[in-house]
């Protein structure tokens, strides 16, 4: 287990300690390390007040701020998570860094002595969140990303994953569901985001966390409120242009719901299990609708597809009402692609249609396709966002037991996901484009600003010019040495008159 060891910035205590003598638990020398780059950059560009911007609660007797203890997290995150930003112990070299975020931190293989701490016992630190901010913390820093043009595109999709945690366990507010695919009961927590779909340029802008078994359609609704009360329905639509949702989200009320209240144009997948799939495939008779066929790249295998289309305007759709007891009408775009007969772990598989359908209530307009692509742009949430959230951000770990600290824990790696993808976006070549654009700001480089970062017993480090850093240990070994001096005359048994004046002449 890693060890976390914290060192407040305090340079008044720093320096009196050189002064009287103590010496350097450790020191460095500052330098632009990958880590210090990282962190700089999301200062400069304004992302880093909200990754530690969530409200925190302290307790009556707390060192640290809200601002260091988020960023003490958000290090540890960094740390962790696929970045490359650390190799060394110590975390952060930069003297600007530790003087602007008020700390360093310290990673060690194991407990070495006081003031040590788990790196799981310094998340628990979370749990000091109150419950909302977390969601709310990274819907401001989505409005903040949109104010910046860091969102492109109007495509957005909702998905949600599992966090699960062992059978039995005591974390609060943890449900339980029935898992028909694996024919097993899961325990812990759904979590949902709602993800802008430009590709090359993953965003969360919204979230949701709630027990397991909690349904996925309420889950959305309550995003989606948030997000009004945040910004308005008007801007809301301009943000999102289409909501592109999973079977999982399926039900015509909602559907209605999310074209009539929240006004958004919609796209999911049908289930085929409805009247309405026969609606649609009767219209296609009575219409004398024909299907086009369309030939499509495999986006897992790379391979050709030959799929055929088949638009149809105004369909009949049971429930599609505000009060669910109606019938509306809504676009439907028949697909299907036929299967060779092949044989799949030992079974045969009969040649065969295979047939799905997708409803939108935007038009359909003359290229049907436009709809096939539409949908198949949220591979990258299922493929990509929840994939990476968990392998290379650990997203399935959990902090504690708190379901506040789970909430915020998770808020805060969304943040860091989109933090990180916006520096790939801006910096691709590892932070030589980052210096070049300070310099051309006037901004000296910190390379070219080299400073002493000093570690003093008690947790407690400073950064100094090497001119100042010299003055300090040269005045501190003359006082240690004068009251080595002055102890060793007061052993000395001499008479009380040459005493006093061998100790004047020492301290003059």
């Amino acid at each position: 287990m890693a060890w976390v060891k914290t060192w407040l910035f305090d340079e008044e205590r720093v320096r009196e300690a050189l002064l009287c003598g103590l010496l350097p638990e450790d020191l460095e020398v500052s330098t632009q390390a990958r880590m210090d780059l990282v962190v700089n950059r999301l200062r400069e560009l304004g992302l880093w007040e909200y990754i530690t911007g969530m409200p925190v609660v302290h307790g009556k007797k707390n060192a640290y701020s809200s601002e260091q203890m988020l960023g003490i997290v958000a290090l540890l995150e960094l740390a962790e998570g696929n970045t490359r930003l650390c190799s060394a112990s110590k975390l952060l070299l930069d003297a600007t860094t530790i003087g602007t975020l008020g700390f360093n931190l310290e990673l060690l293989d194991r407990r070495k002595g006081k003031g040590i701490a788990s790196a799981n016992t310094v998340r628990n630190h979370l749990k000091k969140v109150p419950e909302g901010e977390g969601p709310r913390a990274l819907r401001r820093q989505a409005q903040y990303m949109r104010q910046r043009k860091w969102l492109r595109g109007h495509e957005y999709a909702a998905d949600a994953t599992k966090l699960e945690v062992g059978k039995g366990t005591t974390y609060q507010r943890a449900g339980e569901v029935w898992d028909g695919q694996e024919e097993r009961w899961a325990y812990g927590y759904k979590l949902l985001t709602l993800q802008n779909l430009t590709e090359d340029r993953p965003r969360c802008v919204a979230m949701g966390l709630k027990p397991i078994n909690t349904d996925e359609h309420q889950m959305l609704d309550d995003c989606l409120a948030a997000m009004v009360a945040d910004m308005g329905r008007k801007s809301l639509r301009r943000m999102i242009e289409l909501l592109i949702l999973d079977r999982g989200y399926w039900g015509a009320e909602f559907l209605y719901r999310l074209g009539h209240h929240y006004k958004l144009k919609y796209l999911t997948l049908g289930k085929k299990n409805l009247d309405l799939l026969h609606e649609a495939k009767a219209q296609r008779e009575l219409r004398k609708a024909e299907y086009r066929p369309y030939r499509v790249t495999n986006r897992t295998t790379g391979e050709l597809r030959n799929i055929q289309l088949c638009g149809l305007q105004g369909v009949a759709l049971n429930g599609y009402t505000a009060d669910g007891k109606g019938t509306g009408d809504v676009n439907v775009v028949l697909a299907r692609e036929w299967i060779d007969e092949k044989k799949v772990n030992g079974k045969l598989i009969e040649a065969h249609w295979d047939e799905w359908y997708y409803v939108t209530n935007q038009p359909l307009g003359k290229d049907w396709l436009l709809i096939y692509f539409q949908y198949e742009s949220r591979w990258g949430i299922e493929n990509e966002g929840f994939r990476t959230l968990k392998q290379s951000y650990h997203l399935e770990q959990l902090p504690g037991r708190s379901f506040a600290a789970i909430e915020a824990r998770t808020a805060l790696v969304l943040m860091l996901y989109n933090a990180m993808n916006i520096l790939d976006m801006k910096y691709p070549e590892e932070g030589k484009e980052a210096l070049l654009q300070r310099r051309k700001r006037g901004h000296a480089s910190h390379l070219n600003d080299q400073a002493v970062v000093v570690y003093v017993p008690g947790g407690y480090v400073a950064t100094f010019r090497p001119q100042e850093y010299h003055r300090l240990i040269v005045e501190g070994t003359r006082r240690r040495t004068q009251l080595d001096d002055i102890d060793a005359i007061n052993r000395l048994e001499l008479p009380q008159e040459i005493r006093d004046k061998v100790l004047k002449t020492l301290q003059t």
